[in-house]
């Protein structure tokens, strides 16, 4: 308990374990939100832990020609670097479609993915893509397909000057919290 007195007074300090309901607003506050950021990381690790991508593939989008296929993720794909071979005439396209299949133990809020392209690991991307996929049902397996345009023949790279120097840089949010990223060097065939 602490004894405080008038200005004049001498002040003596005792300490003890306070309960807390007989603390200050201020260190409830401080308390209630320190809770909150460990039951949020806690929240964070489960819904990462039971969160798997099945498979992916690219089609033109025009078409719907299947270009590319990944349907057996590493175990790792969120600690290591992954290597996808695409055909080189997918930088050709008009417009790709990805689609992804996953699978989240846990309920997810509001599902987000943003990719970032880099090349050469220069430190700002040359493209930036953000999608919402929104509510995830606990236990679930879902397909998210989107929509990628080209930025136009003059802007686009040769499949000889990206090859092997392209880096896909993926984070899947619930909201603004990250959940899980991956990294995927892309080599075109």
């Amino acid at each position: 308990s602490e004894k405080v007195g008038t200005p004049g007074d001498k002040k003596q300090i005792h300490s003890s374990p306070r309960s807390p309901d007989r603390r200050g607003a201020a260190g409830v506050g401080m308390n209630t939100a320190y809770l909150r950021r460990c039951a949020d990381e806690e929240r964070r690790a489960k819904i990462a832990a039971g969160f798997t991508i099945d498979g992916m593939n690219m089609r033109d989008a025009s078409t719907g020609e299947t270009l590319w296929e990944m349907n057996s993720w590493p175990s790792d794909w969120h600690v290591a670097e992954i290597q996808a071979r695409v055909p080189a005439r997918i930088l050709q396209c008009p417009a790709v479609s990805r689609e992804l299949t996953f699978s989240s133990v846990e309920k997810v809020a509001n599902l987000r993915c943003e990719h970032r392209v880099y090349l050469d690991g220069a430190p700002d991307p040359i493209e930036v893509w953000d999608f919402d996929f929104g509510f995830v049902m606990p236990g679930s397996r879902n397909t998210w397909q989107t929509t990628v345009e080209a930025a136009g023949k003059e802007k686009m790279l040769r499949p000889t000057e990206a090859s092997g120097r392209v880096m896909v840089r993926t984070k899947f949010t619930d909201g603004d919290a990250t959940i899980v990223e991956s990294a995927v060097r892309v080599f075109y065939d």
